[in-house]
C-alpha cells in the first residue's frame, strides 16, 4: 500500500500548543508521511519516524507540493490582521495563489484547529470569505470564527485540538503548589513591561509556604520565554522553581504542569492544560482567544484584562486569593468548571480530524 503524502503549514518553532497538535497527528496517522519545509530539523520534529522535513524554494517547492495527497494547514492563530494594509493584501494574494494552484494539481485542503482575527478591518474578512471557499474542508476552534464564517458550509467548530491530548500525558499526582505559564508576547506588544511588573509583584505577595514553579512553553530564536522569566525572576525575592519546553521533553513538561493545584495562565494552552487538570487558575486575558474560551467554559476562576496590568492593587488582590485558596481546603474543593462540559470538549475537539480520518484511515 502506498503511504499518502501530507504536506504540514504549521508552526514548527518548539512551541508546546503546536508540537502537541503534531504529537497527535503523527501518533494517530502512523500509516502516512508528514512533511515540513523548514531550514534544519526542529527539535520537536526529530523523534517522528513519519516526520520529513525539507527545505525547497519557489518553484521546486511549488512542483513538490504537486506531490502531495494532502495539504494541511494546522495550527491556532494562523490569520492574523497585520496592521500594514499592504503587508496583508500581499499575504492573501499568495494565499490564493497557492490554494489555487493546489486545487489545480487535485491536491485535497485542509484547515483545522484555527482562529480567525483579531479582525480589523471588513476588507480583510471579506477576502478571507472568498479564499476559505477554495479548501476541501475548514475547522475552527472558537464559536466567533465560526460564526463569521457559517455560511460556508465546509466549516465546522470544535474546542481546541489540544483538549483532544492522552489521558496518559494528565497528571495523576497533585502538589500544593503554583504553576505560573510567563510569556514573551513579541516586539509587537506595548504591554510586556507591565506584564512581567505584574507577575513579579504577584509573586513577591504569594505566602513564601507556597511552592511556585514556573514554565516556559515556548524558547526559540523568535520567541524566548526564558528572557522575560529572568527580567521578572530579578524583580522576585524568593526562591521558585523554572522549567523550560524544549521540543524534547513533551510529556515531561505537560506532566510537570499539570501536578499543580493552581495556575496562573497566560499562554492559550496553558489555560487548556489547567482546564484539563481541573486546577484552579488567575487568567492573563491577553488576546480574543483566551476571552472567548474563558466565556466558552464559564469559569468561576480569576481573570485580568490586559488593562489591568499596571494596577498594583489588583496584583495584590490576586495574590490574596491565591493564598487564601491554599489555606481553605473547603474553598479548594469547590468546582470552578463544569467537569461534564470539559469531558465533552476532549471528546469533541476529537473531530478536527474527520475530514483526516476519511482520507488517510483505510
Amino acid at each position: 500500500m502506498t503511504k499518502k503524502k501530507v504536506f504540514i503549514n504549521g508552526y514548527a518553532d518548539d512551541n508546546l500548543g503546536d508540537d502537541i497538535f503534531f504529537d497527535l497527528l503523527f501518533t494517530k496517522y502512523p500509516q502516512a508521511d508528514f512533511y515540513f519545509n523548514v531550514k534544519g530539523v526542529p527539535n520537536n520534529l526529530k523523534q517522528y519516524s513519519n516526520c520529513k522535513v525539507i527545505y525547497k524554494q519557489k518553484i521546486e517547492f511549488f512542483k513538490f507540493l504537486s506531490q502531495m495527497d494532502i495539504y494541511l494547514l494546522i495550527g491556532g492563530s494562523m490569520f492574523q490582521e497585520s496592521n500594514s494594509f499592504k503587508l496583508m493584501i500581499s499575504k492573501w494574494i499568495k494565499n490564493l495563489i497557492l490554494f489555487l494552484y493546489l486545487r489545480m494539481k487535485s491536491v485535497k485542503i485542509a484547515c483545522i484547529g484555527f482562529n480567525f482575527g483579531p479582525v480589523r478591518t471588513k476588507a480583510f474578512l471579506n477576502l478571507y470569505r472568498i479564499l476559505f471557499e477554495i479548501p476541501n474542508y475548514l475547522s475552527v476552534r472558537d464559536e466567533d470564527t465560526y460564526k463569521l464564517f457559517k455560511k460556508n458550509s465546509k466549516f465546522h467548530y470544535y474546542p481546541d485540538i489540544v483538549f483532544g491530548i492522552s489521558n496518559s500525558l494528565m497528571s495523576k499526582k497533585k502538589l500544593q503548589s503554583l504553576g505560573v505559564s510567563i510569556m514573551d508576547f513579541g516586539p509587537n506588544v506595548s504591554f510586556q513591561k507591565e506584564y512581567n511588573e505584574f507577575i513579579a509583584q504577584v509573586l513577591n505577595n504569594v505566602d513564601s509556604s507556597i511552592p511556585i514553579n514556573i514554565y516556559g512553553f515556548q524558547n526559540s530564536k523568535t520567541i524566548s520565554d526564558i528572557t522575560v522569566i529572568n527580567d521578572v525572576l530579578r524583580k522576585v525575592d524568593r526562591l521558585v522553581n523554572v522549567m523550560l519546553y524544549d521540543g524534547n521533553n513533551l510529556k515531561e513538561f505537560i506532566g510537570s504542569y499539570g501536578a499543580n493545584t493552581y495556575a496562573i495562565t497566560t499562554r492559550f494552552h496553558s489555560l487548556v492544560l489547567s482546564l484539563l487538570n481541573q486546577q484552579a487558575t488567575l487568567s492573563i486575558k491577553y488576546n480574543i482567544k483566551v476571552t472567548n474560551l474563558l466565556k466558552m467554559v464559564n469559569t468561576s476562576t480569576s481573570q485580568v484584562s490586559i488593562s489591568d496590568l499596571s494596577n498594583g492593587d489588583i496584583a495584590v488582590s490576586c495574590a490574596t486569593k491565591i493564598n487564601n485558596f491554599f489555606k481553605d481546603e473547603e474553598l479548594a474543593r469547590q468546582p470552578l468548571v463544569d467537569w461534564s462540559k470539559i469531558e465533552s470538549y476532549k471528546k469533541y475537539s476529537t473531530k478536527h480530524f474527520e475530514y483526516l480520518d476519511e482520507l488517510l484511515i483505510e
